[in-house]
Order: C-alpha cells, then sequence, then structure tokens
C-alpha cells in the first residue's frame, strides 16, 4: 500500500499501516515480522481512533481497513517515537490478535483539531467459523483504543 493522500487536513490522510519488511525498526506488513518488543506510550489521551471496515470478511481472506486518529486537542500529538498498536479479531471465544509499529515516515505527528488515517490489512484464520465478529485496534502503552463489529461468512 502507498500513500493515497498526502496533505493534513481535517479529514486527513491515508498513509500505510506499517513500515516495510527488512526496514530498521522491524516492523511489518501482514504478520510477516514481529514488531519490537516494549511499547510506546505518548499524549494519545486526546486521540480517538476510528475503524472503517468492511460490514462482511471472508474465513481465509483479509480485512482492508483504515484506522483514522482525530486530535481532539488544541496542541499537536507527535508520532515520534513511532507508536506500536494492536489488532485483534474476536468471533466466539476465537482471537487473532497481530502487533505492529506503525509507519510514520511521512506523519511526524497529528496536527491540532485534525486526523491522520492508516490502512491495515489483517488475515482472517481459515479456522474462524462464520458469525459475529469484533474488530479491536489499540496502541500499546495506553486506553486509546477503538473497534468495530463485522460478520465473518
Amino acid at each position: 500500500m502507498g500513500i493515497l493522500v498526502a496533505s493534513p487536513s481535517p479529514v486527513g490522510f491515508l498513509v500505510p499501516s506499517c513500515e516495510t519488511p527488512g526496514s530498521p525498526s522491524g516492523a511489518y506488513i501482514g504478520g510477516l515480522f514481529p514488531a519490537p518488543p516494549g511499547s510506546l506510550a505518548f499524549p494519545l489521551s486526546l486521540v480517538q481512533p476510528i475503524l472503517r471496515a468492511p460490514h462482511t470478511v471472508s474465513a481465509g481472506g483479509e480485512i482492508s481497513y483504515t484506522v483514522t486518529l482525530a486530535n481532539l486537542a488544541d496542541q499537536p500529538v507527535p508520532l515520534n517515537p513511532c507508536p506500536t498498536y494492536s489488532e485483534e479479531l474476536s468471533v466466539s471465544s476465537v482471537h487473532v490478535t497481530r502487533k505492529y509499529r506503525l509507519n510514520c515516515d511521512t506523519v511526524s505527528s497529528i496536527p491540532p483539531h485534525s486526523s491522520v488515517t492508516f490502512a491495515m490489512v489483517l488475515r482472517v484464520p481459515h479456522s474462524f467459523r462464520s458469525g459475529p465478529a469484533r474488530l479491536t485496534w489499540g496502541v500499546l502503552g495506553t486506553k486509546t483504543t477503538g473497534g468495530t463489529d463485522l460478520v465473518v461468512r
């Protein structure tokens, strides 16, 4: 995934969710490489994640979704160092959780009363049964989380 729009605005802009494989930070896309250990906490108490995902997904497929980080504060929220996040898909008592590092190469902060949108991809295991599911996303080391409901078919 590449940068689709690169101009900050109240609507935000779309950047890839993670750095490319082999990057110095060890971040990854699609669960290929583990995120660096540890969590990063930074001034995200006034940032709200908003998830936009399809209403239905297929077991064995991928969920392509976005997370918009909306800064509700009067000051910019720095994204340096770039935070590590987790995403989780839950169907009944079965869960898949992955940890990644955001790709902040083109975004060093979220301007006041503005937002940035990150593109995300999560693989849905073949073993997931059809039914209601919950997709959650959160910055590690903070209480900044968001979620949305969907259906696995």
